[in-house]
């Protein structure tokens, strides 16, 4: 069965199951134009298309026919254009001797932002940020845990694996700087770190809230997209993070409470208390 997809006016034909919805076959052809908050329940009405002969229909609750017409309309493009603020007040660490480029990504269940760093100064050269590939599984870790439960894992860690890389390659381009990346520095909440290494993240969503990996090391070829080292911050507990653990560590010798900036909206951080210079949970 095939079916065709346009999007801004390019024609895309995609071989297609018989049962599976519009949204499911998206997903797994690595199209994520689509939003659904819900995580393709048929709950949120956002993940609207917009079929031949049948007008508006949700992707989520529509099955795939064989020579169906779908064009993906403007409102779910302008929401894969929306950014984070890529400039502002950056912790500039001293380089250790290190060669060539290397990366960070942060990886947030609604947005991933990728920084490139001169290895040998330190220098961040550039920022680019793009909404997250498996925003159409769903707006939060739950919808997340649940679509990785129901079998679609391997599809969720393919997306965000790939739109890694096509950021970093985007850096690259953007700068001018074509040597390889040699290290890639990843931080990101418990389950979408998960996610990125290919591990269920089901125990995560059930008492007592356990992962299945703390990470706080250093992979050397996980993944060809990117041929680099990688290195994931450590987790202490299922719900807290790296990427709320790292941007207190500054301010642990306050003893206050820190907020942080998360995609241009100010909001608490995971509950930290600081003492003497220390993170204590």
């Amino acid at each position: 069965m095939q079916i065709e997809v346009i999007i801004e006016k390019k024609s895309h034909k995609l071989d297609a199951e018989e049962g599976k919805t519009i949204l499911e076959t998206l997903q797994e052809h690595g199209i994520h134009v689509l939003t659904a908050p819900c995580g393709g329940r048929g709950r949120c009405g956002k993940c609207t298309v917009e079929v031949e002969h049948m007008g508006e229909v949700l992707a989520c609750m529509t099955k795939v026919t064989d020579g169906m017409r779908i064009t993906i309309p403007k409102v779910q493009l302008r929401a894969q254009k929306s950014k984070i603020a890529e400039n502002g007040t950056v912790t500039h660490y001293p380089a250790d001797d290190g060669e060539g480029l290397d990366a960070a990504c942060d990886i947030g269940t609604t947005t991933v932002v990728c920084h490139l760093i001169d290895g040998k100064t330190g220098e961040k050269l550039a920022t680019v940020s793009e909404p997250s590939a498996q925003r159409s599984f769903g707006a939060d870790v739950l919808s997340r845990i649940q679509a990785a439960e129901a079998g679609k894992l391997e599809i969720l860690k393919e997306q965000i694996i790939f739109q890694i890389a096509q950021m970093l390659r985007t850096l690259q381009k953007k700068t001018g700087r074509g040597e390889q990346i040699q290290r890639l520095a990843v931080v990101g909440n418990t389950v979408m770190c998960h996610l990125f290494a290919g591990i269920s993240p089901v125990s995560i969503g059930v008492t007592p809230f356990m992962p299945q990996e703390f990470f706080g090391k250093e992979y050397i070829g996980i993944h060809s997209t990117c041929g680099c080292r990688i290195c994931r911050r450590r987790y202490y507990f299922g719900s807290f993070g790296s990427d709320a653990e790292e941007p207190q560590r500054e301010s642990a010798s306050s003893g206050y409470w820190n907020e942080r900036r998360d995609g241009g909206r100010k909001r608490r951080s995971d509950l930290l208390l600081c003492h003497g210079g220390r993170i204590c949970i």
